[in-house]
């Protein structure tokens, strides 16, 4: 299902003037009421009974890996495309959730023509639109640890915030129907230097990268957020269990890290096996 812009509008029109553009149906029924909303529906089973590749740019993914990769369904996130002029890889699908990681680099962003780019539509209140972006409902609760975030199925009715992007890719690639989803490059392992922390804002300028794959990946002076590991543990964990409960398989094909509330395989091993 492809449509134009305009013809996003003419449908959208013709909705609010039904029963269907109830809020409370539409939330009930998951059902579109925005242009985004429309675009996004479009991937949901896109993939369905196919295994996907959710990539994190922790310093064990090498880019071989990425070469690898090229003929698979592969979400990648933040700054991976810097890795563009060594590979001829390219994602399926483009995520930032982070704002510090959107308004810093919106310019490098917006540039990105070789996938569907997503974002949280909360990023909106921090930097302008992205032309061709996607800026799908994220549902926010910081609260909810050391208790379990929610597991979203739809980012029409909302992805859960969990901490880091990767949840959301994973999040999405259930709604595209992906039978099995596997991480890579999620180490889950970070260095901090504690002085460059600013106390207020919670903002680290970085003073050179070593929690990347790439060794260029956050220029000196680039503010980042430091990770909620502690969060980040309970939102592995509510994936897992929505993994057991659903049958769909996620696996953890990183090389070392600290993630282990996945089962773990070789990526070699994964690859060798037919897709589907």
């Amino acid at each position: 299902m492809r449509l134009c812009k305009d013809s996003y509008t003419k449908v959208l029109r013709k909705l609010r003037n039904t029963w269907l553009a109830d809020d409370y149906l539409c939330e009930r029924y998951r059902l579109p009421t925005t242009v985004d909303d429309l675009r996004a529906v479009t991937f949901r089973k896109k993939h369905l009974a196919k295994r996907a590749f959710v990539i994190g740019n922790g310093p064990s993914l090498q880019i071989q890996d990425l070469d690898k990769l090229q003929n698979e369904i592969t979400l990648g996130c933040n700054k991976v495309y810097m890795a563009f002029n060594q590979t001829r890889w390219r994602p399926s699908y483009y995520f930032v959730a982070d704002t510090l990681v959107y308004k810093q680099n919106l310019d490098a962003i917006k540039t990105l023509n070789v996938c569907p780019k997503l974002f949280p539509r909360h990023l909106l209140a921090s930097a302008s639109r992205i032309k061709d972006g996607i800026y799908y409902h994220e549902i926010v609760d910081q609260n909810f640890y050391p208790g379990l975030p929610g597991f979203g199925m739809s980012p029409i009715s909302g992805f859960y915030w969990g901490s880091t992007v990767v949840y959301s890719m994973i999040q999405f690639a259930a709604y595209t129907g992906a039978s099995r989803i596997y991480l890579l490059g999620v180490d889950c392992d970070f260095t901090i230097n504690h002085d460059s922390i600013d106390e207020l804002t919670k903002e680290i300028t970085s003073s050179g990268d070593r929690n990347h794959f790439l060794p260029d990946y956050r220029a000196k002076g680039e503010k980042w957020y430091p990770p909620n590991l502690h969060v980040q543990e309970k939102t592995f964990q509510r994936a897992a269990d929505w993994s057991r409960q659903s049958g769909i398989g996620i696996v953890n094909c990183t090389r070392g890290g600290k993630l282990e509330v996945f089962p773990r395989a070789d990526l070699d091993q994964v690859l060798a096996q037919p897709s589907a």
